[in-house]
């Protein structure tokens, strides 16, 4: 079974048109990685570029199946899922102003805390 074949047939069992699944597994993906590395600086800019790394590896593999099947690669389609799959986590990327850590201590940083103690 070709890369193509078997997302086409996981797409088949969950029902949800191939489309669709580049937008979900590509935010499913993001915010796995946003909460796996929330504790390095900008996690958000680093969750979005092991995305578009897992995207474009993918893309490349729909590739060399297009090519075996007709001699060359889809560029339409592949541009098609590139910006399915990353729009959403482009656009928590600019929301959150790039992914970076503006204004939010981290656990280790050692500022204290924003609520005044009470004696």
């Amino acid at each position: 079974m070709t890369w193509y074949g078997l997302k086409d047939a996981v797409a088949l069992l969950l029902t949800t048109p191939h489309d669709s699944m580049h937008g979900h597994v590509g935010l499913a993906i993001f915010l796995s990685c946003t909460l796996l590395l929330r504790r390095r600086r900008h996690p958000v800019a680093l969750a979005f570029l092991v995305t578009a790394a897992l995207e474009l590896a993918n893309e490349g593999l729909d590739a060399r199946d297009w090519i075996s099947w007709t001699g060359h690669v889809n560029w339409p389609e592949t541009a098609k899922d590139i910006v399915d799959t990353l729009l959403w986590p482009g656009i928590l990327l600019f929301a959150t102003r790039g992914g970076g850590d503006r204004g939010i201590p981290r656990p280790d940083s050692g500022t204290p805390s924003a609520t005044p103690m009470r004696p």
